[in-house]
């Protein structure tokens, strides 16, 4: 039999002060020196806020800006190069009535859903490296110090890959009413002259006592993923758009700067105006004026 040889690179895994609801992610990387697929257990069940991403997957632009805004982690990732990352799935359960002795009688009430761990595992390709991120996005106010459960598969007592992870998550000044602002399903009709436009709000609460706060909204490039038969010549699938391209703008916000004196807040507009059928996507970051971090 062939033991696995590995390294992973990275010494420890710092996170420092993430406000609730933020996300900060810190590389790693691991190689995988054997001649031998193999796999290895990342088993973060008692830290739910953390969970590993892989580089160069297999998720569109639009999909892992969306995931990162709302905080999911796709269950089966992969990079480029085939190595993987995938979600441990218990098994499904049952929930069964006997009604008799024979087992025709037997009569499955209800199946339940498999459970979601946050036990995952790396599936490293013969003589390569995978590179991913330790994404931290905490959901309540507290403070971790651990060691990373990472270990080869089948043999749990080896600690040759722990590493020290600490972070410290604190609550935000700013409340937003919502993260996601979904539009959901619009049409677009085939007369320029006769599309609309649509509006949603979000609203910005300082839920500071004592401190007013000055805020920013920062535009990221709208991500916008053409279908149908017949595209726009004006726009090609999967493009991105820069934030000087106005004519193209597909969403709008106001307002991006304002200040909150304690316990106020702002209502934020967003306009929609979509001009031809496609998805569309824009990731808002919202800064607090001295603090440097979205």
């Amino acid at each position: 039999s062939i033991i696995p040889e590995l390294t992973l690179v990275e010494p420890s895994f710092h996170f420092g002060s993430v406000t609730i609801g933020a996300e900060h992610r810190l590389p790693f990387t691991i190689t995988n020196k054997t001649s031998i697929l193999t796999t290895m257990v990342l088993d973060l069940t008692p830290y739910p806020d953390f969970t590993p991403c892989v580089r160069g997957g297999n998720v569109d632009e639009q999909e892992a800006q969306l995931a990162s805004v709302i905080g999911t982690v796709n269950d089966d990732q992969e990079d480029s190069f085939g190595n993987q990352i995938v979600r441990v799935k218990e098994a499904s359960n049952f929930s069964m009535m006997q009604d008799g002795s024979s087992l025709e009688s037997v009569k499955i009430m209800r199946k339940l859903k498999p459970a979601r761990k946050n036990t995952w595992n790396l599936l490293i390709l013969p003589n390569a490296t995978i590179s991913g991120d330790l994404v931290f996005r905490p959901t309540v106010a507290r403070q971790s110090n651990f060691k990373l459960p990472l270990y080869l598969q089948g043999i749990m007592e080896d600690k040759t890959y722990n590493r020290d992870v600490t972070s410290s998550a604190q609550t935000s000044t700013l409340n937003v009413s919502t993260y996601v602002v979904d539009f959901g399903d619009r049409v677009v009709s085939r007369d320029p002259c006769a599309r609309i436009s649509y509006f949603l709000e979000t609203t910005i609460k300082n839920v500071a006592n004592k401190r007013a706060v000055t805020f920013e909204i920062r535009e990221m490039p709208e991500v916008i993923k053409e279908f149908g038969e017949t595209p726009q010549p004006t726009k090609t699938d999967s493009s991105v758009l820069g934030m000087d391209d106005a004519s193209k703008q597909i969403f709008f916000v106001a307002p991006t700067k304002g200040d909150l004196a304690p316990g106020s807040s702002m209502p934020i507009r967003v306009t929609f105006q979509p001009q031809s059928s496609a998805n569309y996507s824009k990731k808002l970051e919202i800064y607090i004026k001295d603090q440097p971090d979205p």
